[in-house]
């Protein structure tokens, strides 16, 4: 079965989705997913594993387009020409992150 690369794109900030001067403040303040870094890249398989990748809410979001990925499904979700490849974001209203999600041939 294939795997799947996924790349941190961008980690959001609440000020980079509400403004300056939100109506609602988030308890945690005004800082990006501590989960995940920008530019960090892993390798997954069919089943989460936690230690490599640790959010469950993410996990489920991309969950769908993961399975289509590793069914050699195409997703050709930003209009590259690109059938291994798409572009999702986790829930998170306040501090979304956005994946890369490619898939890779299988280690041999």
């Amino acid at each position: 079965m294939a795997k799947v690369k996924l790349t941190v794109l961008k980690r959001f900030t609440p000020e980079d989705v509400l403004g300056k001067n939100p109506s609602i403040t988030p308890k945690f303040g005004n800082q990006a997913c501590p989960v995940f870094k920008d530019g960090q890249e892993v390798v997954v398989g069919y089943v989460r594993d936690p230690d490599v990748f640790p959010c469950e809410s993410a996990w489920a979001a991309i969950r769908p387009y993961l399975v289509a990925l590793f069914a050699g499904g195409d997703l050709d979700m930003i209009g590259a020409g690109k059938p291994n490849l798409a572009v999702i974001s986790c829930p998170d209203g306040f501090r979304p992150v956005v994946f890369k999600m490619e898939r890779v041939a299988p280690e041999e």
